[in-house]
């Protein structure tokens, strides 16, 4: 409640807000006059203001903005104006005729926006888009290789190349790994295999081992042509790298043997291995993935 002191009168302002229902009481005008009555019952009764009442013309409005609008003060005549949402419910069957009209334009669309074809994706009834596979398999010298580089240098872009590394397997683990890549179908397999033999056996022993890898490949996968990578020198000790040399000469004359293909690694030299004598350097990974890309431009 709030009482304003204006002129000779007090004006009473009264709002209540109900949510629903305003109503606004205005006092507009209150007048105290001193009973000039010796009746002292009329005096006591004429000691009471008397009050001039303006009934109020407000009437009730639906909640919302109108009567937040009322309850502020606001003396502006207030409309209430119905404004249903232009979305109707939707059905949850479609009538027949609607069901042929979608089905008519979903036919325009693709007419006339046929879907565009993504990048690297072949039609399969094109038989100059197929790709020949070539996984090369190997131990932890193969590790640092770039499938998508050896990819790009070879001459022959239709050829997908991947590698499968295990580090630490020697020729009996390899005899076990090699099987799910053969799974794939590929039609080439690299094979690069018995360092981790060096300490274990010796150069025929190891060559044999690598043999029967290869003989697998074979006989499990008889359309997958098997490439022999031979061994890469060794630098910790002379007595391995002896070994690898003699390794490399029993696996040639089976490659030969057998019409295996065959890799060469003689440019990789001493220089090209790191400082433990055993794995490739920076500058020796790059001229293994040289001789496997000479081999397969060489085929192709």
């Amino acid at each position: 409640m709030t009482i304003l002191a204006s002129g000779e009168g007090v004006n009473l302002c009264t709002s209540y807000y109900t949510g629903v229902v305003i109503t606004r009481v205005k006092i507009v005008k209150q007048i105290y006059s001193p009973s000039k009555s010796n009746n002292p019952e009329e005096e006591s009764t004429n000691d009471q203001p008397s009050i001039v009442i303006k009934e109020n013309d407000w009437t009730r409005v639906k909640e919302g903005a109108a009567s937040r609008a009322r309850a502020e003060g606001n003396d502006r005549d207030c409309f209430v104006v119905e404004n249903p949402n232009r979305y109707s419910i939707l059905n949850d069957e479609a009538t027949s005729d609607q069901e042929t009209t979608r089905s008519a334009q979903t036919e325009s669309m693709k007419e006339n926006h046929p879907r565009k074809k993504k990048s690297g994706e072949r039609k399969p009834d094109d038989p100059t888009t197929d790709h020949e596979t070539v996984i090369v398999v190997g131990d932890s010298m193969i590790k640092h290789l770039n499938k998508g580089r050896l990819r790009r240098s070879v001459a022959k872009k239709a050829l997908k190349i991947s590698t499968e590394s295990y580090s630490g397997a020697n020729c009996d683990a390899m005899k076990h790994h090699i099987r799910p890549c053969l799974a794939k179908n590929p039609d080439t397999v690299i094979l690069h295999v018995g360092t981790n033999d060096m300490a274990q056996k010796n150069a025929k022993e190891i060559a044999k081992g690598v043999v029967e890898i290869g003989n697998i490949i074979q006989n499990q996968s008889p359309n997958t042509k098997v490439v022999i990578s031979e061994l890469i020198t060794r630098t910790d000790t002379p007595e391995k790298r002896r070994k690898v040399a003699e390794v490399n000469a029993v696996l040639l004359t089976n490659c030969k043997k057998n019409k295996w293909g065959h890799i060469t690694h003689a440019n990789i030299q001493a220089k090209h291995i790191n400082p433990y004598g055993i794995h490739l350097n920076r500058a020796g990974t790059p001229m293994l993935a040289k001789n496997i890309i000479s081999f397969l431009n060489e085929q192709n």
